[in-house]
């Protein structure tokens, strides 16, 4: 199994919100069967580093079968709040860029999303998605600074579950992962 954690390239970036997904990543004992990889693309063009990855390892999309039912893609989601995840499947984009370069790319959207909330929350636990009361757009400003100590460790406290999930999806594949999931709340 090929895990991509999406993100930017740099140290610019290396800690901002837009790279929950390598965060969420970094530093995770080797797992059997799995293969973490970090694009070092930007995140807008990551379809085309996992495209050609997924080409030089001969596993270009099998119109019989779902061949990309081994990859799995963890990446930032602003709606989620800050530190929470979730595994989806076949989903749309959900307005991520990143997440429409590798749909475009490998022509179907059939495959494995672990979705890394970046939402700031307030004192009682509410998403409170970044406002520009200047115009603009805030969001994408949140993305790109970086992540207060406090946030960077919200991200990274659920290594070991991220660990266990992707043991899971290697070992039992996507259906029997989500019921474990529930075990691990």
């Amino acid at each position: 199994m090929y895990v991509f954690g999406l993100g930017n390239p740099g140290k610019k970036y290396e800690n901002t919100p837009h790279n929950a997904g390598q965060i969420a990543l970094g530093n995770l004992p080797s797992i059997v069967g799995v293969e973490i990889i970090y694009p070092d693309t930007f995140m807008n063009e990551s379809g085309k580093f996992i495209k050609k990855f997924l080409s030089y390892k001969n596993l270009s999309k099998n119109t019989n079968t779902n061949q990309y039912a081994n990859i799995v893609i963890v990446y930032d989601d602003i709606d989620l709040p800050l530190g929470e995840f979730k595994l989806a499947f076949g989903r749309g984009d959900g307005g991520h860029n990143g997440l429409t370069s590798v749909i475009n790319e490998l022509g179907t959207k059939d495959f494995i999303r672990l979705r890394i909330g970046i939402c700031p929350t307030d004192k009682d636990g509410l998403m409170r998605k970044p406002k520009n009361i200047f115009g603009g757009n805030a969001t994408h400003k949140y993305v790109l600074r970086p992540l207060s100590e406090t946030g960077f460790q919200k991200i990274k406290s659920n290594s070991l579950k991220i660990k266990a999930i992707l043991e899971s999806l290697s070992t039992n594949g996507y259906e029997k992962t989500t019921s474990f999931m529930g075990v691990l709340s």
